[in-house]
């Protein structure tokens, strides 16, 4: 029987942070915030005013896909900030300072962990966790800046805190440099500060490729073959069908918000469905 694929209309969702090989480490200090890297978009807010960026030397090629750092608004747990979304952006290198932005992505989704808490006032301070969309490529090995800039209200009607990128405690032999109300002036830190973040490789495998033909009578039937197409969706739908738990069993959610987003449940039910459209949409 012929088969006609469905015509998906779906917005790839962001990885549930399947964390790949670590490259590079520098790590955080307990504190509960840090330098300012923050853009208050709210009407009659700040606006985006700082920017905070560390610098990495990179081996060649390599493909930077997660990654994780720490922070915070200096406030208790329940008074957390309600940060939106997180920018990061990949520069040059120009006599120790930021050069020539070549990378920039929007992340609306991550992970923000407590990690410490400042004993007497409870100021909480935070791990965070998040794929970018698509991974950053070094091409050749040098010197490269990450910066992390969290979109968070501030200013105007806003009750919101200040979110600021915390220090690491090690010396890596490098110093952060930033820009507060001076945009896109980096300054190299006075302190000697170096920032706490961690790299991880882009996890290569395509999720959503699960078969090489949709005939179950074909040796390829339940083999990934690299592509993710109408037999890859049409070989989901029967391990669906046939309530497939090892197969189908794909997430408690279908909002790439919720946490349960991409953990099996133990259940086969319609957010394991729309959970794989998302995948399929994303590709490989």
């Amino acid at each position: 029987m012929s088969r006609t694929p469905l015509a998906l209309v779906l917005l790839a969702a962001a990885s549930p942070f399947a964390l790949g090989q670590e490259l590079w480490r520098q790590n955080p200090f307990n504190t509960c915030g840090g330098y300012s890297s923050q853009d208050a978009r709210n009407l009659g807010g700040l606006g985006w005013f700082s920017e905070v960026a560390e610098d990495f030397q990179a081996q060649a090629d390599w493909r930077i896909g997660s990654i994780e750092f720490w922070g915070g608004y200096c406030t208790p747990d329940n008074a957390r900030g309600n940060t939106q979304s997180f920018v990061i952006r990949f520069y040059t290198d120009n006599g120790n300072i930021p050069g020539t932005e070549i990378y920039e992505a929007e992340v609306t989704t991550f992970t923000e962990d407590l990690y410490y808490t400042i004993p007497g006032p409870d100021l909480a301070g935070y791990h965070y966790t998040l794929d970018l969309p698509l991974p950053f490529e070094t091409g050749a090995a040098g010197e490269f800046w990450i910066s992390i800039v969290a979109v968070l209200d501030r200013g105007g009607t806003s009750s919101e805190p200040q979110w600021g990128w915390a220090e690491s405690f090690e010396d890596y032999g490098s110093i952060m440099a930033s820009w507060f109300f001076d945009p896109h002036n980096f300054q190299p830190n006075l302190n000697n500060a170096e920032m706490a973040f961690v790299l991880h490789a882009a996890d290569d495998t395509c999720a959503a490729d699960l078969s090489g033909s949709s005939d179950p009578n074909d040796p390829s039937y339940g083999v990934p073959d690299g592509s993710a197409d109408s037999a890859d969706f049409f070989y989901y739908l029967d391990q669906f069908v046939a309530g497939n738990l090892a197969e189908a069993d794909l997430t408690g959610s279908s909002d790439p918000n919720d946490p349960a987003y991409g953990v099996p449940d133990g259940l086969i039910d319609a957010a394991d469905f729309f959970y794989y459209l998302d995948l399929f949409v994303q590709g490989c």
